[in-house]
């Protein structure tokens, strides 16, 4: 364990917070046996000050004293803080600190009342510049379809690794990334850029810088100094020689603090089919961090060949008639059709049979059984528009009945 004062230095006084009509005095030491004042009749938001030929760096020890005034029942008597800097060696043994515990212990003391304290435990730990875990690639549909445009956001993940401050966070994306595990990037061979998302501000930025490459070159998107310029900005016109992307954020980054960013890119048209894989780069330094920490993550999107499939569906309601009924049985027939194919189609032909025998049914074609009596609302996509055709002669020739229907019309019933 370490000894406060052997492992800290003063580097200032807070405030004291006490109860009204109060007055404290505020001693130090310098040598753990020898007090000095350090303010006198102190009340609520005085700061105490170091007397004359003491300097912070002295101190190893502060002593408040409640000398005016009482402290009501159930009151706080007084709060303040001490402001405190990890020393690099040991105060007494002058040995360099490396890791250990300072167990740090207050004590409140009053007359005819038994002493109490209270102890904190503050960690000292070896620096440490970590590996770079924390470092992420998230693409965030698992497919998209071969030749048609389909985009994906991407999302760019990074960490501070080490458990010290650092200058400077850059997340790359470009091909050519080499990951040992996972194999060379070559996600822009297959996907084009298609504009910015959100991009993080994490606490401690005062920079961040944006490029991209257009496969020999870095070029600045932007310079930002702002959580409000954000997101970045980029012509249309350009993203067609957008090959990769680079964030710098600069400032000071504490240890854990993390940067993300987000982008769309769609499948360009004559892409293959396969498995795509994406890869971020990550580099932080900075700090005690003088060799930058380089390491990668990647994701993976499968782009799928393109389907084309239909499924209709025939269905009556009610399903049962009795002949000879007067008036005569009715029924209703819904038809669907649903597009199962992994693109969107732009025609297709519902037909009602009008001479077929399916599988040798003599009653298979509803019109042997029934009378057209009238339609109901048609439904489909809003951007969709319906033709209607009759047949009187088993299908050899169709006469038009309705056109331009939309969603929640109903054709006109053809005149018998």
């Amino acid at each position: 364990n370490l000894a406060t004062f052997d492992a800290f230095t003063v580097t200032g006084f807070g405030e004291i917070t006490v109860p009204s009509g109060t007055k404290w005095a505020v001693e130090v030491t310098t040598n753990g046996t020898t007090w000095q004042s350090a303010g006198t009749g102190l009340e609520s938001g005085a700061t105490p000050t170091l007397p004359g030929g003491v300097s912070a760096d002295q101190v190893v020890g502060v002593r408040y004293t409640l000398t005016d005034g009482s402290i009501p029942a159930n009151t706080q008597a007084i709060s303040t803080t001490l402001g405190l800097s990890l020393r690099t060696t040991n105060r007494t043994t002058d040995a360099t600190i490396t890791s250990g515990t300072v167990h740090n212990c207050v004590t409140a003391s009053s007359t005819g009342i038994p002493d109490a304290s209270s102890c904190a435990d503050y960690e000292v730990q070896q620096f440490d510049a970590g590996t770079g875990v924390g470092v992420g690639k998230n693409i965030a549909k698992g497919s998209v379809v071969q030749n048609t445009g389909e985009a994906t956001d991407v999302t760019l993940t990074g960490k501070n690794g080490a458990n010290a401050p650092v200058s400077s966070i850059v997340l790359e994306d470009r091909n050519d990334i080499n990951v040992p595990s996972n194999g060379v990037n070559t996600f822009w061979n297959s996907f084009s850029f298609n504009g910015f998302g959100t991009t993080a501000w994490p606490s401690g930025a005062t920079g961040l810088k944006v490029e991209y490459y257009d496969g020999s070159g870095w070029n600045t998107v932007g310079t930002y100094t702002d959580s409000n310029q954000l997101p970045p900005s980029l012509s249309s016109s350009d993203y067609a020689t957008v090959q990769g992307l680079r964030y710098t954020w600069t400032g000071q980054f504490a240890a854990g603090a993390t940067v993300s960013a987000t982008f769309s890119a769609k499948v360009k048209d004559g892409a293959a089919t396969g498995s795509v894989q994406d890869c971020v780069q990550q580099t932080y330094s900075g700090g005690q961090v003088v060799t930058p920490v380089v390491t990668s993550a990647c994701d993976s999107i499968t782009i799928k060949p393109q389907t084309h499939t239909v499924s209709p569906s025939k269905s009556f309601d009610p399903p049962t008639g009795t002949l000879g009924l007067s008036p005569r049985a009715a029924t209703t027939a819904t038809l669907s059709v649903t597009n199962t194919s992994n693109v969107g189609i732009d025609s297709i032909v519902v037909t009602e049979p009008s001479a077929t025998d399916n599988d040798n049914n003599a009653l298979a074609n509803p019109f042997t059984a029934f009378a057209l009596t009238g339609f109901g609302q048609a439904h489909m996509p809003a951007n969709v528009q319906l033709s209607v055709e009759v047949s009187t002669d088993g299908g050899s020739n169709w006469t038009t009945v309705a056109t331009g229907v939309t969603n929640g019309q109903t054709p006109a019933a053809p005149s018998r």
